[in-house]
């Protein structure tokens, strides 16, 4: 798949930058050909009209008569009075080209002559006329000369045009394919964390549907336990769903300013008694009265989250902090926690989703492995960074920072 788009990628900039390259090379060349033509046209006229070899009434560029341009006069009864003396010719090869020239009735054109192409101007005179010949095959030769130029360098262009199209095609794909990678692996997690409970919801109807003639309050044990597992999918769905809506629809939060000191201690309050029941201890030191610009819910979202985060995985006699610092410019919060830690090969995993550090005992505490997903996109709704690492003590420390916009 990769190695098609990145060969179509290569192949549409190779096809590009021909046409472009025939466009410039096709404009060049006219504009050299008809320049040369106009140009002899132009001296032979002046000859023509002057009877001499040089042509000085056609502007300084044309002072000396170019190789290739000279003329011949004739009588009325076309006989060659003279030839012009910037060329030797036999009066064989002159009487030919006259006799071709003066069987046209054209004053001007072109003739063919020992395979060389000659363009001709007859000028009529009171002796007879004088017929001005340009020989083609010079500027043939400059013309044809450009072409293989133009070959050449088109050639050395498309080859180097190759190669930095399939470098920059294989720098492109590196994106496409770690969040091709990364799609991959969060429908298989999604598949596997949905398969989880409807497995459990079909096994508890299964067992309920074979024995009917049970009461329902016989069988509520399997009753709750698919209960639970509807409760814990449409959970699952929910974060889905806001991750969706806060990757594709940044406008989805609601900006007010508000204090977030106060939005912090209410955040904080439903988990002191899930805390008290741990044997965990929660502290605060949040600097009063700071304000803020952004979402209060998903902040009050996040700090949830991760405090959350931090009680599942903080032992019995612990501690969680919850901090809360400002300056000018800039909003800190940091929650850390007195567990073990995150191992250093973990740290910039954490906010993958589905991505769990223990993961048969993140499911026995009820994690999906998409809190701390959800915590990162609300930060950078926030236009904030979330970082994690370890504390100078024991556990691990989550930092968010917000810039203050009022």
């Amino acid at each position: 798949m990769f190695h098609k788009l990145k060969m179509k990628l290569v192949l549409i900039n190779i096809c590009s930058l021909s046409v472009i390259l025939i466009i410039i090379f096709s404009g060049i060349y006219l504009i050299m050909k008809n320049f040369n033509e106009y140009q002899n046209q132009d001296i032979m006229n002046a000859i023509g009209k002057e009877e001499q070899n040089t042509a000085p009434n056609i502007g300084p560029n044309f002072k000396n008569n170019p190789a290739g341009i000279f003329y011949i006069k004739i009588n009325h009864s076309a006989s060659i009075l003279k030839i012009s003396s910037n060329i030797t010719i036999t009066k064989k090869y002159a009487s030919s080209i006259v006799a071709l020239a003066s069987k046209n009735k054209a004053t001007s054109g072109n003739i063919n002559y020992n395979k060389i192409v000659l363009k001709y101007l007859k000028v009529q005179k009171q002796y007879g006329s004088i017929i001005v010949f340009s020989d083609k095959s010079q500027g043939n030769y400059i013309l044809n000369h450009l072409l293989l130029t133009f070959l050449i360098i088109g050639t050395i262009s498309l080859g180097f045009m190759f190669l930095i199209s399939l470098f920059l095609a294989n720098k492109a794909l590196v994106p496409i394919k770690i969040a091709w990678d990364k799609q991959k692996n969060f429908i298989a997690d999604a598949s596997h964390e949905l398969k989880t409970p409807l497995t459990v919801i079909n096994t508890s109807l299964e067992i309920i549907m074979d024995n009917k003639e049970e009461t329902v309050e016989s069988q509520s044990k399997w009753v709750e336990n698919a209960q639970g597992e509807i409760n814990r999918m449409a959970k699952l769905l929910d974060d889905l769903l806001l991750i969706a809506s806060s990757d594709f629809d940044k406008s989805s939060i609601f900006k007010a300013v508000f204090n977030i000191s106060y939005a912090l201690n209410q955040a904080i309050l439903p988990f002191e008694s899930v805390a008290y029941e741990k044997g965990i201890t929660v502290k605060t030191e949040i600097q009063p009265e700071i304000e803020f610009c952004g979402d209060e819910g998903k902040i009050k979202q996040l700090i949830a989250i991760l405090i959350d985060n931090a009680i599942k995985y903080t032992p019995q006699g612990g501690n969680v902090t919850l901090k809360l610092n400002s300056d000018d410019s800039t909003i800190e919060i940091l929650v850390i926690d007195t567990g073990k830690g995150i191992a250093k090969e973990h740290l910039n995993k954490v906010f993958e989703r589905f991505y769990r550090v223990e993961k048969s005992r993140s499911r026995s505490l009820g994690g999906s492995g998409l809190g701390l997903s959800i915590a990162e996109c609300i930060v950078k709704d926030h236009n904030g960074n979330i970082s994690a690492s370890n504390s100078f003590g024991k556990g691990a420390m989550l930092k968010v920072t917000l810039p203050i916009e009022l």
